[in-house]
């Protein structure tokens, strides 16, 4: 007599006796399903989406600082204009302090063709220092030279004068200019740092331009004298100029005179 099977979890592991089986009794495939299924979803030529995979950031690329963006490069004011040296700039003040002398040390009588002669020289010195970078000692001493003139108020009085007439003149010896006026307003534009000056014999104001930030406010009513270089067309010379004068003036030097 043969042993009895095990019974228990051991006999359900246990592999099935091998047998043949008989395919005639297999049913056949019903495919009346698959009649609404898109097969070309399962088209062997679709690619396959690759996995979203997240980065992890590590403690050396969280501390590392994002670039710095530079700024743009500020457009040149005047990119038309010519560029003056130190030296140019030099020569210019020598030039108008050897006028200015010969002016103040004239007799009365001369005093009048000597103004015509001596006019031109100081335009000339603000049209060099207008053009003229980067600003040192010559610079000082193109200021301290304007503080001189205005210290001779007679005198300075006559050159303002004769620098309203000069901004009328047909021809110049060159685009320099003196002028000496009242401040109607001060305000930004485009960029700069715009005085509107209000000279004698000229019912319109002056527009006098600056890339640079003025030392002091001066207010409406303020006497200023300006040295600088006239912008015969300032639409097609000076870059972001947005208004319509026919000219404008390109401050080199200013300064307040003394209270009246």
């Amino acid at each position: 007599m043969g042993a009895a099977a095990p019974n228990g979890p051991a006999a359900d592991m246990a592999p099935a006796a091998t047998s043949e089986v008989d395919l005639g009794q297999v049913p056949e495939l019903d495919d009346s399903s698959l009649d609404d299924l898109n097969l070309d979803m399962l088209a062997d030529d679709e690619p396959i989406a690759d996995p979203v995979v997240t980065p992890v950031e590590t403690p050396e690329q969280a501390a590392e600082p994002e670039p710095v963006t530079e700024p743009e490069p500020r457009a040149e004011p005047l990119p038309k204009a010519p560029r003056t040296t130190a030296a140019e700039l030099r020569s210019a003040v020598e030039e108008a302090r050897t006028a200015f002398a010969a002016l103040q040390g004239s007799p009365e009588a001369d005093i009048r063709p000597l103004l015509r002669q001596t006019y031109p020289v100081l335009a000339k010195l603000g049209e060099t220092a207008a053009f003229a970078a980067p600003r040192g000692d010559e610079w000082q001493a193109a200021n301290d030279l304007l503080r001189t003139v205005i210290a001779e108020e007679e005198t300075l009085s006559m050159l303002g004068r004769v620098g309203g007439g000069w901004l009328k003149a047909p021809a110049r010896d060159n685009n320099g200019v003196l002028l000496v006026g009242t401040v109607k307003q001060m305000h930004k534009q485009g960029g700069y740092h715009v005085t509107e000056l209000l000279i004698p014999g000229s019912d319109q104001a002056i527009a006098v331009y600056s890339d640079m930030p003025p030392r002091e406010v001066h207010p409406p009513g303020t006497q200023l004298v300006v040295m600088g270089a006239v912008i015969g067309d300032p639409s097609g010379e000076l870059e972001g100029y947005d208004g319509d004068a026919d000219y404008v003036v390109w401050q080199g030097l200013a300064e307040q005179t003394a209270a009246p």
